[in-house]
């Protein structure tokens, strides 16, 4: 046994502080995981969490997939599929968004339906029921459709007014790509 290594009475080590001195730089295990199951509870003695779980072969192919999908997918699709999962446009952050989101990320996309479902004349009260921060969201979501450009109007009615209009004059052609990243957002 080397002069510098000590053992304390409970077995755990006593390092001799002269030995950090040394020329050569000491390494720290940042590892903070143990996966030994001691408790008899699968949980991790240190944290209080359970160790990650192993991936089934099943779920990693539906992810290899997923990715290819969203490869494929045009950019224009992959933005707003970024846009609502408030991830990055790049594919393997939008495939591990899909995996690991929520499905609040849709509620701009009901609200917008719900005013482009709504009688022209009444789309605008629809839109001013919503409260500001998902009216802000449908504009948001319009921008990224190219519907709209910059910053809501400040005064609450006219902002729902706006986004009514834009809504209702939205092309056949946004509305499917929205449809699209909407499908492409699906963990199958």
């Amino acid at each position: 046994m080397d002069s510098a290594e000590h053992f304390a009475p409970d077995g755990t080590d006593v390092v001799d502080e002269s030995e950090l001195l040394a020329d050569e730089p000491v390494q720290e295990n940042t590892d903070t995981t143990d996966t030994t199951d001691t408790a008899g509870e699968g949980e991790d003695t240190r944290s209080g969490q359970r160790p990650a779980a192993t991936l089934s072969k099943n779920l990693v192919r539906r992810i290899v997939v997923k990715a290819t999908e969203l490869t494929d997918a045009p950019a224009v699709q992959r933005a707003l599929l970024a846009h609502l999962l408030g991830t990055a446009d790049s594919v393997p952050e939008l495939t591990a968004a899909v995996f690991t989101a929520g499905r609040s990320f849709t509620t701009s996309t009901a609200d917008l339906r719900s005013i482009g479902d709504a009688d022209p004349m009444e789309a605008g009260v629809a839109a001013l029921s919503l409260p500001k921060p998902r009216l802000k969201a449908v504009w948001s979501l319009l921008v990224v459709l190219r519907q709209v450009k910059g910053a809501p109007p400040t005064a609450d009615a006219k902002a729902a007014l706006a986004v009514a209009k834009a809504v209702h004059a939205m092309p056949k052609e946004s509305q499917a790509d929205l449809d699209t990243a909407l499908a492409l957002a699906r963990r199958s």
